[in-house]
């Protein structure tokens, strides 16, 4: 059977897969594992779905699955039930690059028809063309983890009539192999080379980039080297906050219109990927931002393509919300900001009073409810003495919208206990100690 047939045997097969209640498919399709969601909810933008594109990074070991990987943890399935958008996690073919299932970012001829461009490439038409999944081809995005996070600039920058948008997390550069290129001309002239008869629709595509503080394997500087090359090859010269990341952590170009490039330095993460929520693992953090719900929002809101944020944008107080833990105190953080049918999406109104927020203890299950005054559109709350264990915060704008922040997770070292260093001590020995 040729490489066609076999696209469209596996796309019949999803469709059959599809009929009952939402739940992850996994199918062989262009060439690949693929883990594809399609929720129950209807979409929101022209009654078609969007279709969210998301490559892992390399695996902890050659046995893992990245697709299986990024959908155990990567927490895409609550936000693809808010759009109801379809979300596709394929697994690199054939083992991956490098020998740990990794995107291979290094080549710098990288072309449509080549590397694994053209698996991806070939995936996204088979779902385009899938009647059962009603994709909007104006709604396609692309998103990744470190080498995935690579794989993907690398694609929004080929095919810029085909992503319009794409969100990089902890992304390696463009036009050589070196991580620690700073080199934002580099990486622009090599974008622009890449897309060839295409650059017209980067005046369309938005991009996402995001890194934690501690990263030990990207530099910071890396990515705010990517984020000025797509603000310049996107023409975003106006330097402003952005209205779905919060501000205090990096920022934001808009072209007079719309945010076209945001750049985000989570505090005190690691290299991982922002999940938010979730189980999570070393690779996946909980306790941050939720990317994958924080990325949607700003492509829905910023896609020129669909122009949803001028006519449809829901008219309510847009609020942000983060957290930073400093021993058994946590600081709640973020903005409100007004919106009403007079005024484009993401004006800022007069002062709104007072926020709310909801704090959940997730093991006693039990709330406390905190107020705070917003000065202007941000809002601070330190809360001290907690106990350790894992929370959860809610804030709660006048209207009633809420947004949560990531897990919040306190480890309260009260010092040296001698009787747990006594039982990790003889944890292993053969011995039994009942007094203990």
């Amino acid at each position: 059977m040729n490489k066609l047939g076999s696209i469209a045997l596996a796309s019949m097969m999803f469709i059959a897969g599809t009929a009952s209640a939402a739940e992850w498919q996994v199918v062989d399709q262009a060439g690949m594992e693929v883990h594809i969601y399609k929720p129950d909810s209807d979409p929101v933008v022209n009654e078609r779905r969007a279709l969210m594109i998301s490559l892992h990074g390399c695996t902890a070991d050659k046995e893992t699955n990245g697709a299986q990987w990024m959908q155990d943890f990567g927490n895409w399935q609550p936000t693809a039930d808010k759009y109801g958008m379809v979300v596709a996690l394929p697994a690199v073919p054939d083992g991956g690059a490098y020998g740990y299932n990794c995107w291979d970012w290094q080549p710098t001829d990288h072309a449509r028809n080549n590397y694994y461009n053209k698996y991806v490439l070939k995936l996204v038409d088979a779902l385009k063309v899938n009647e059962d999944l009603n994709i909007d081809p104006d709604q396609v995005y692309i998103t990744g983890f470190s080498s995935g996070a690579g794989q993907a600039l690398i694609l929004g920058c080929l095919a810029p009539d085909i992503f319009a948008g794409m969100g990089l997390s902890c992304s390696a550069p463009l036009g050589t192999n070196d991580i620690s290129n700073y080199d934002a001309e580099l990486i622009k002239s090599t974008c622009l080379d890449y897309a060839g008869d295409n650059v017209s629709y980067f005046d369309e595509q938005v991009a996402s980039i995001i890194i934690g503080s501690n990263d030990g394997q990207v530099p910071t500087s890396t990515q705010e080297t990517i984020a000025a090359a797509m603000a310049d090859i996107y023409q975003a010269n106006n330097e402003i906050d952005s209205l779905s990341f919060p501000p205090e952590w990096g920022s934001a170009w808009e072209d007079g219109e719309y945010e076209r490039v945001v750049f985000t330095e989570v505090p005190e993460m690691t290299h991982a990927w922002a999940a938010g929520g979730g189980e999570g693992d070393d690779w996946h953090d909980i306790t941050q931002i939720n990317y994958p719900a924080h990325v949607t929002e700003w492509f829905f809101n910023n896609n020129k393509r669909t122009g949803y944020c001028e006519e449809e944008c829901e008219i309510t107080d847009k609020v942000t919300a983060a957290s930073e833990v400093d021993g058994t105190t946590v600081k709640i953080f973020g903005y409100v900001r007004g919106q009403n049918e007079d005024m484009d999406c993401g004006v800022d109104t007069d002062c709104l009073e007072i926020a709310t927020i909801q704090l959940l203890d997730t093991e006693t299950d039990t709330t406390k409810t905190y107020t705070t005054e917003i000065y202007g559109t941000s809002f601070e709350l330190e809360i001290s003495d907690l106990e350790a264990g894992d929370y959860e915060a809610t804030v709660v704008a006048p209207d009633g919208t809420r947004q949560k922040t990531g897990v919040i997770r306190i480890d309260n070292n009260k010092g040296f206990d001698f009787m747990t260093w006594f039982r990790e001590l003889f944890a292993n020995w053969s011995w039994e100690f009942p007094w203990i």
